[in-house]
């Protein structure tokens, strides 16, 4: 199994080629470690909750506040902090070194495959100094509330002490510019998964920002590569709100749940680096457009730790930042933000896992979020559809009795809500289904493992575009007789003979085992409701999608014989125009791999007569790592 992203960050450049980390800051200045030397260790948080302490009795001049003052000790006591923090921070050995993945302007980002890292117990007096920062910017805000500076970093360390309803709270009080105190809310929401909610504050916030400003907010050509940058910046005005829309719209990692969060993520990410700018940072760096680079990028750092320093080194030890674990690229192809049915087009499809990322992102609703195993299958119903979808999880480190929330949606961009159907059970497959007569649209299939474990709380999904009128895989015949996708179902015994039948009994993924029987079925659509004869031809066969596969039978070193080939004719009549079907195949002896069902249907005896055809890929053995 593929290990998930592990990013890390470093300081400084001078040790790029020696350090054993992922990614790396150069600290341009020194660190100046003045205040807290001078205090020592024991007396580090003593300091900033002193500071604290005097903050209103010495900024208050003939009964009321000096604004300027009141600032400049606000952002003294978020320096003091920072400078504790660091002091505290955990030592590690200082590993080797390696090339960067990429290099970020002071930064080297490396990927090490750490997916285990978490961040150690904080110190205490990290924790004490926090407090008494959170306390010294309450004040503060008390004493200037209409200081945007203030509000924002008062939210952003609650948020970090884990104080998510005191950080809604507070955000709500702000008294700063509305655009920004709406900004500051849709921050603290977001932290405390109120997506929601953080989707409602931010949208609130744009139309309120100076048009720069939401401009900037609204850009995508940082996450662009290639010829879509150039398509980009050629866009009219309100043809780049349209694109804009449809791109955010797609990047919401699960419909189900409620709000946008990977939107809600970026938006978060574009307050947090407004509130680090011109403050003194965990690793004693300076903020620059790199460092805001990164951070809208990968995300924010989640732990940090000293490597210890050579005998020969000069100023402070590098510091080694943690990007969260298990971050996936949600982002969608530019193209695809116009062009729904394109979704998912191309060689593989819409891939989480994108070897050269241009985004990363890791809920903090799953450890890890992956492509999710499924089978889908469309049945005709007049004008409209029933969509019929399995998915299988990946069974390891799930409690038996974890619920597992899963849904089916169909959605076309511009439309106001979804088609969703969900569903809550137990077990790592399942069945949804729903009848829709849209045509052309967006499908996702969605699951997530809602467990007490962290471990074990997972989510995947597999989303692409599809038109419904032709199927999954099916050449639509252009006279009157048809089929339906082929659906995989578990067990043989009993064979069902309705679609309601089928669908409980579909499994989890178009998958088999050697020397298993499976169960097929399916539906043919055009036939009259006299009696006719009908030629059904049903095979499988080993996909050739595989380079090694093609180049094996271009050299003559593999065969490509039929695994199953069955032939024969039937006397049908078909009420209200569907005729359901369903057979039994034993899989023979094969190797691993993924093999393709074919069927085909057609009037017997009849030259030139109408005929059907339809594929269902199906892997054979183990499930896939």
């Amino acid at each position: 199994m593929q290990r998930p992203d592990r990013r890390r960050l470093r300081v400084p450049r001078a040790a790029l080629g020696a350090a054993t980390v992922a990614v790396v800051l150069v600290a341009d200045v020194p660190l100046n470690l003045g205040v807290t030397r001078a205090a020592g260790q024991q007396g580090e948080a003593v300091v900033a909750s002193a500071r604290a302490r005097t903050l209103e009795p010495r900024l208050r001049q003939g009964g009321r506040p000096d604004s300027a003052a009141v600032l400049k000790e606000a952002r003294g006591a978020q320096a003091t902090f920072e400078r504790l923090r660091f002091r505290h921070l955990p030592w590690v050995l200082r590993g080797g070194g390696g090339p960067c993945d990429e290099i970020i302007g002071r930064y080297c980002i490396r990927d090490d495959g750490d997916d285990d890292w978490t961040p150690p117990p904080e110190a205490g007096r990290v924790r004490v100094g926090r407090a008494t920062l959170v306390d010294a910017l309450a004040r503060a805000a008390e004493l200037v509330p209409g200081d945007g500076w203030i509000a924002g970093q008062r939210v952003r360390y609650l948020v970090e002490a884990g104080r998510s309803a005191d950080a809604v709270a507070a955000a709500d009080g702000c008294r700063a510019e509305r655009w920004w105190c709406l900004a500051v809310s849709g921050y603290a929401r977001h932290a405390a998964l109120d997506f929601a909610g953080a989707d409602s504050a931010f949208a609130a916030a744009l139309p309120l920002m100076p048009e720069g400003e939401r401009r900037d907010w609204t850009d995508l050509s940082m996450f662009l590569e290639g010829k879509d940058v150039g398509a980009y910046k050629k866009l009219s005005a309100a043809a780049r709100d349209s694109v804009e829309a449809g791109f955010w719209w797609l990047t919401d990692p699960l419909w189900m749940l409620p709000g946008n969060d990977r939107r809600t993520e970026h938006f978060a990410r574009l307050v947090a680096d407004q509130l680090q700018d011109r403050t003194r940072t965990t690793e004693g760096s300076y903020w620059g457009a790199d460092s805001r680079e990164i951070l809208l990028r990968m995300g924010p750092l989640i732990g940090y730790e000293r490597m210890q320093p050579r005998p020969s080194d000069m100023g402070p030890p590098p510091v080694v930042g943690h990007f969260a674990p298990g971050g996936r690229d949600f982002l969608p192809r530019l193209g695809w933000a116009s062009a729904p049915a394109s979704v998912g087009a191309g060689k593989e499809g819409w891939s989480l896992k994108r070897q050269a990322s241009r985004s990363k992102y890791a809920p903090a609703y799953a450890r890890s979020f992956d492509s999710l195993d499924y089978q889908l299958a469309v049945f005709r119903r007049g004008d409209s559809a029933v969509v019929v979808a399995g998915y299988e999880l990946r069974a390891d480190s799930i409690p038996p009795d974890a619920p597992v929330h899963a849904a089916l949606v169909l959605w076309r961009s511009g439309q106001a809500l979804p088609v969703i159907a969900q569903r809550t059970d137990t077990g790592v497959t399942g069945v949804v289904s729903v009848t829709t007569a849209d045509d052309t649209t967006v499908l996702s299939i969605e699951a997530m493992v809602d467990s007490t474990a962290a471990s074990a709380r997972r989510a995947a999904r597999a989303r692409y575009g599809i038109a419904l009128g032709t199927g999954v895989g099916a050449a639509r015949a252009s006279a009157s007789l048809a089929l339906s996708d082929i659906l995989v179902l578990s067990g043989a015994d009993a064979l069902p003979g309705s679609l309601p039948e089928a669908i409980t009994r579909a499994r989890g993924a178009a998958r088999a085992m050697p020397n298993e029987r499976v169960g097929l079925y399916w539906e043919v659509y055009g036939l009259p409701a006299r009696a006719d004869s009908l030629d059904v031809e049903l095979g499988l066969v080993e996909d050739d999608r595989g380079w090694g596969r093609r180049a094996a039978r271009k050299l003559k070193l593999r065969a490509s014989a039929a695994a199953v080939h069955l032939r024969w004719r039937e006397q049908v009549s078909a009420e209200g125009g569907i005729l359901p079907r369903a057979l039994a195949i034993e899989i023979p002896k094969l190797e691993p791999g993924y093999y393709t069902l074919h069927l085909a249907v057609s009037r017997a005896g009849v030259p030139g007569t109408d005929s059907a055809r339809v594929t269902r890929r199906v892997w054979v053995g183990e499930r896939k790592k």
